[in-house]
């Protein structure tokens, strides 16, 4: 993730932002007939491309850093854990996120939701089921939830999730419940703006507001009916078996993508 930022970034060893050598330039070369207010908005737009890149990584390092931090066993291998997970369940999101981006013709994602919703038709479409299988598999890995994990479990030696703040308590413990809160709820949110984008609010007119924002709400409560159902019902998996099931996202998304691409 650190070479990927770099990399993005034009940061040294891969570019130097400051050389003044044409030949040589990679990042820059594309600002040289750029002048005036066009230069400074690329220049503020390269600057927020590369917070977000650093905040990604900030966020993506910090949690494992600090269940390391207190040197205990079940912190640590927790952690390793949640990372080995992440390394299975992200390219899969990012297939999955990739077939609806090919079907819409844009990366945008108010445009993908735009095109599900212009076309009632194409979320029945083979590649559109298997995406969405895919990132509700990855959802379930990433927030905790059964059969990949037990958020109410006190096994330290099984934890996934739950080890990487067992050793957390006051406010810290109460900002890392929250932003476990805020990162399960934007991923069911990108579930159901992308997949399932009915009701979602096409102008800005007050009414329009209204029904998206019961619309998302009903979409959420559904979610949490299934989440539900689903750890009702079913058994947390065996810890060497959650590998493959989270692999799993990752072949339902490049079957999604091969899918698409011979069925277009």
């Amino acid at each position: 993730m650190w070479i990927v930022a770099v990399s993005e970034t034009g940061r040294v060893p891969v570019d130097n932002p400051v050389t003044h050598l044409e030949l040589t330039m990679i990042h820059e070369g594309m600002l040289l007939d750029v002048s005036g207010r066009h230069l400074a908005m690329l220049e503020w737009a390269a600057a927020v491309r590369q917070a977000v890149l650093l905040t990604l990584v900030v966020n993506l390092v910090l949690p494992w850093g600090i269940a390391l931090e207190a040197g205990t066993t079940f912190g640590g291998m927790s952690a390793s854990r949640r990372l080995a997970l992440s390394a299975l369940a992200e390219p899969a999101l990012l297939l999955a996120l990739l077939t609806l981006a090919i079907a819409a013709r844009s990366t945008d994602l108010a445009r993908i939701a735009a095109a599900v919703l212009a076309a009632p038709h194409a979320w029945i479409s083979p590649s559109h089921l298997l995406a969405l299988g895919a990132t509700w598999i990855v959802v379930v890995s990433e927030t905790g939830r059964m059969p990949v994990d037990d958020p109410a479990t006190r096994l330290e030696p099984t934890m996934i999730h739950g080890g990487v703040v067992l050793d957390a308590s006051g406010h810290h413990l109460a900002l890392l419940e929250w932003a476990a809160d805020v990162r399960q709820l934007l991923l069911l949110t990108l579930v159901a703006s992308l997949f399932l984008p009915w009701g979602i609010a096409t102008s800005l007119e007050p009414a329009a507001l209204a029904f998206g924002l019961l619309a998302w709400l009903g979409k959420l409560l559904l979610f949490a009916v299934v989440v539900a159902v689903t750890e009702s019902v079913t058994a947390r998996m065996r810890l060497f078996r959650v590998p493959e099931f989270v692999g799993m996202a990752f072949l339902l998304a490049l079957l999604a993508l091969t899918s698409d691409s011979l069925l277009r």
